[in-house]
């Protein structure tokens, strides 16, 4: 499970100069998708920290930002960098879904699957039209699960 990790001083190939570039930086995510042969949109990011985990998650492109609230509180696990104000930087900070467990996340994640078996069941009966039914990802896991803060 844990053959890939990437941290501080992680380069992507041996003969890199540098390490690559950490949280709020995208760098990390997209390398490790490189690895697992996959694209970010295709990836659940979680974390607990918006300025750092949330932002990158948001920048790289991943499929959903799940910030990780244990208790209902925001920890100060953010790394230091500055962060600005503007529509696209707020944008970047904000999570994709706000749980206090992985537990919940799980939950989450089940309420999803179980509506897309409700879909794909609709799907069949279905005789116009294309017969498929667009609703997005994020719409059904907030319409199952918590709220954003």
């Amino acid at each position: 499970i844990f053959d890939n990790i990437v941290a501080r001083n992680t380069k992507a190939s041996p003969d890199d100069d540098e390490p690559i570039k950490s949280k709020p930086h995208p760098d990390g995510i997209i390398h490790i998708c490189r690895l697992w042969n996959c694209d970010p949109s295709e990836v659940i990011f979680v974390g607990d920290s918006v300025n750092d985990d949330i932002a990158a998650a948001n920048r790289a492109g991943c499929g959903g930002a799940v910030l990780l609230q244990q208790g209902g509180c925001q920890l100060d696990t953010d790394s230091g960098y500055a962060v600005g104000d503007s529509e696209l930087e707020i944008m970047e900070r904000t999570p994709t879904l706000c749980v206090e467990s992985l537990s919940e996340l799980r939950y989450c994640i089940g309420a999803v699957l179980d509506e897309q078996d409700k879909i794909r069941a609709a799907e069949s009966k279905l005789s116009s039209g294309d017969g498929y039914v667009y609703i997005p990802l994020t719409t059904i896991i907030l319409s199952k699960c918590l709220p954003l803060a």
